[in-house]
Formats: C-alpha cells, sequence, structure tokens
C-alpha cells in the first residue's frame, strides 16, 4: 500500500510524463501550472506527516527534474476562505525554471 507522499508523487509524476512535449523549447511549450489543494482537510494525518508535507516534499522532488527551459506557476485553492470553492489564486504566475533567462 502506497504512503500518501507516494500517492502524491505518483499522481504528479503521471500528469508531467504524460504532458505531451514536455522537452520541447520554451517558444515550443507554454508550461506546467501546478495546482495545489490548500484547504483545511490537506492539515489531515496523511501517515507520519500531513498531506500538505506530503505535497510540499513531491514538489521539492518534482520541479528540480523539470527540464530549465519549461516555465512552471503554483495554483492554490481553498487556502484563504474554508469552504469557499471560489477561493483560487495563482500563487506564482508562469516563470522559466532557469533564473538566468
Amino acid at each position: 500500500m502506497f504512503r500518501a507522499t507516494q500517492r502524491i508523487a505518483l499522481i504528479v509524476l503521471t500528469l508531467v510524463l504524460f504532458i505531451p512535449g514536455l522537452s520541447a523549447s520554451a517558444e515550443e511549450y507554454p508550461g506546467i501550472m501546478f495546482i495545489l489543494d490548500g484547504s483545511g482537510s490537506m492539515w489531515g494525518p496523511a501517515g507520519s506527516q500531513t498531506k500538505i508535507e506530503a505535497a510540499r516534499d513531491v514538489m521539492h522532488q518534482v520541479v528540480p527534474s523539470l527540464p530549465q527551459e519549461l516555465t512552471i506557476g503554483l495554483t492554490s485553492y481553498g487556502h484563504r476562505r474554508k469552504g469557499d470553492c471560489s477561493d483560487v489564486e495563482v500563487l506564482i504566475s508562469y516563470k522559466n525554471l532557469n533564473p538566468e533567462s
């Protein structure tokens, strides 16, 4: 049975692996927007850590392994207003992973 971290990693990696053109240049591929559940339920237990900690750990593993030419962003929902499905915020607009670009 997978731990929560492994499940989240599997989901993220599956999404990344099946995005067509991932190895394409920045001009050919617009980027990836990661969407994070930031609601209160993410503070619930998932094995030896919380779900939000598991998600953070997965992002720390996945993002550095992405091509430098790729642009990424981060959107979160449910993190400011409890039970409000319209609580969506772009936390990081698309940015190139290569800081010299």
